[in-house]
């Protein structure tokens, strides 16, 4: 009894089905760490990028100057928005900008990466309107919690 239940087991792919199922449970982990993700760090991208030198707009040049004009670009327009790489988000933003954005939200720096990828895109776009960049107020956490909630939602969804 004890070969047909060993050969039964080796001759299926459990590893497969498992991970499918290991995937699926990923997945929907994923979609609420990501939501607790951005809940830490979009509090800390506004007060930094409040502190920032000119703000929003000393921001949005330091894409430009690094290279992402037109990421930034799609960012602004009505468009889709282009991908950014963490990599290219770490040289722009610099390490001093890093360190501040990690020591406000308490994540890693790899994770605040990650979450940039997603927030700043989200918060740039929700930031402009007719493809101009608002930069005559500083930003306000709690209002943008909500419509940048809304726009990543749709994404995580």
């Amino acid at each position: 009894m004890g070969e047909v239940i060993l050969k039964f087991v080796s001759n299926h792919s459990w590893t497969g089905k498992m991970g499918l199922f290991n995937s699926m449970a990923s997945a929907l982990l994923s979609g609420a760490s990501q939501a607790q993700v951005q809940s830490k760090l979009l509090p800390a991208v506004v007060q930094v990028v409040n502190g920032f030198p000119g703000g929003l707009e000393g921001l949005a040049e330091r894409f430009r100057q690094g290279g992402l004009a037109e990421v930034l670009g799609s960012w602004i327009s009505s468009g889709p928005n282009l991908p950014v790489q963490t990599s290219q988000l770490s040289a722009v933003l610099g390490q001093s900008i890093l360190s501040q954005l990690v020591v406000k939200s308490g994540l890693n720096e790899s994770v605040v990466l990650e979450g940039l990828q997603q927030l700043l895109p989200a918060l740039i776009k929700q930031s402009s309107v007719g493809g101009v960049l608002q930069t005559d107020k500083p930003l306000d956490a709690s209002s943008l919690l909500a419509s940048v909630g809304q726009l990543l939602g749709s994404k995580l969804a």
